[in-house]
């Protein structure tokens, strides 16, 4: 089999050993998925596409692609997003199979101390079990 200099895709492996266990991400899957992220992350902001430009530095023409949908991010844009909005951040790690739908209670325990510090400027020690009663408020069930 012969190859295309400029092709842009490798021909499929075959043989043992060599079959991916879960799906491959497509650059159409990204581009619905960041979209429908950072469109859930500005729903409350007026002229959202302007607002997302002056954040990540970007052309507003990008941003309005990227909420669109027409269109995947680059490297460079997709960390800018994800530096700005949670909701990017958390579904980028979703498509890379690498974080669960629901927080662990250590993360929720370690996001209500972090909270805490900041709002308190660090004055303030917290028991840990006071951060347990906390977390089993915030998520309504015991961790």
């Amino acid at each position: 089999m012969s190859y295309i200099k400029n092709a842009r895709t490798f021909p499929p492996r075959t043989g043992r050993g060599n079959k991916m266990p879960y799906a491959a991400v497509t650059s159409q899957a990204v581009a619905e998925r960041v979209s429908s992220a950072l469109r859930s992350a500005v729903s409350g902001l007026r002229a959202p596409g302007k607002q997302v430009s002056r954040m990540t530095g970007r052309n507003p023409r990008t941003i309005r692609n990227l909420m669109d949908g027409s269109n995947a991010p680059s490297a460079a844009t997709l960390i800018e997003l994800m530096r700005d909005f949670d909701e990017v951040y958390i579904e980028v790690l979703r498509l890379a199979n690498r974080v669960s739908d629901e927080p662990s209670g250590s993360d929720i325990k370690q996001r209500i101390e972090t909270a805490i510090n900041i709002l308190s400027g660090g004055e303030h020690e917290i028991s840990p079990d006071r951060i347990s009663q906390m977390a089993q408020v915030f998520t309504g069930k015991e961790s």
